[in-house]
């Protein structure tokens, strides 16, 4: 997901949201989850940001 943060592919994004529509219409919730977190991934916002020093303003810039 680190990658789907910093390069946020359109296709890929298209892509993983219909994969994650279609998780919750077979209800295959094994692969919710990471259907899920990848398409979260691409949002500003993303929860897991701060698990990657990479993304810490503070670290980049010293």
């Amino acid at each position: 997901m680190f990658c789907m943060h910093s390069l946020r592919w359109p296709e890929v994004q298209q892509y993983y949201e219909r994969e994650l529509q279609s998780t919750i219409a077979r209800q295959d919730w094994r692969a919710h989850p990471i259907a899920r977190d990848i398409v979260d991934s691409f949002r500003d916002d993303w929860e897991d940001r701060d698990l990657f020093p990479f993304y810490d303003k503070t670290t980049r810039d010293a």
